[in-house]
């Protein structure tokens, strides 16, 4: 799977993280946003724990 940092103007990042290792990824990313303070509405809720089963084919 594929994680994509997009910096605006063409620029970006991609990194390539087996499944695992995005799921911690994100929720740590996800983490660091609620106890900087920002909305959390924007991730879906299952980032928050990563042993959590995500909903099948679902996007965010």
């Amino acid at each position: 799977m594929t994680l994509t940092f997009d910096f605006g103007e063409g620029e970006s990042r991609i990194v390539t993280l087996g499944v695992a290792a995005l799921r911690q990824t994100l929720s740590v990313m996800h983490r660091l946003q609620a106890e900087a303070g920002w909305p959390l509405d924007v991730r879906p809720s299952w980032i928050a724990d990563p042993s959590a089963t995500a909903v099948s084919g679902a996007a965010n």
